[in-house]
């Protein structure tokens, strides 16, 4: 019987191979197994709709593994945020509402994710930790 590392590898497998949706069904597969899934597994494919650029969905997932009692890291807050990247207005917005959620959830951010939130027109100012209120903003703030 197949358990969360193997159908984390197939989401993987599809994602790499650029089959979005196939990861997102080996996803909902798992679930309906009733196998234990771990935040690695939805990171997993939160990473794929976030290639695809497909914030919706990626937005989607971060709801479903909430739901599932997981807690987000910096690689969930990551991936969310690649998706945000070139999507205009309304996509930095929720870039911003991401680093948001990112301080409540008392995650701090590593260096790849401060680029892409920078790509996603959302900036950490170097001096402030990113537990304090109001620590992210968007550029047009600065």
């Amino acid at each position: 019987k197949p358990d969360v590392i193997s159908y984390t590898n197939m989401i993987n497998a599809c994602t790499k191979a650029g089959q979005i949706d196939d990861a997102d069904a080996w996803l909902q597969r798992a679930r309906a197994s009733s196998v234990p899934l771990d935040i690695i597994c939805y990171n997993s494919v939160l990473n794929a709709w976030s290639k695809g650029r497909a914030l919706d969905m990626a937005l989607e997932k971060m709801t479903e593994l909430r739901a599932a009692q997981l807690r987000p890291n910096v690689r969930t807050f990551t991936s969310a945020l690649s998706a945000c990247v070139g999507g205009g207005a309304r996509s930095a917005r929720v870039a911003q509402g991401l680093l948001a959620e990112m301080r409540e959830d008392r995650v701090e951010p590593d260096d790849f994710l401060l680029g892409v939130a920078a790509r996603a027109g959302v900036f950490l100012p170097p001096s402030t930790p990113a537990t304090e209120p109001g620590a992210f903003r968007r550029k047009e703030e600065r």
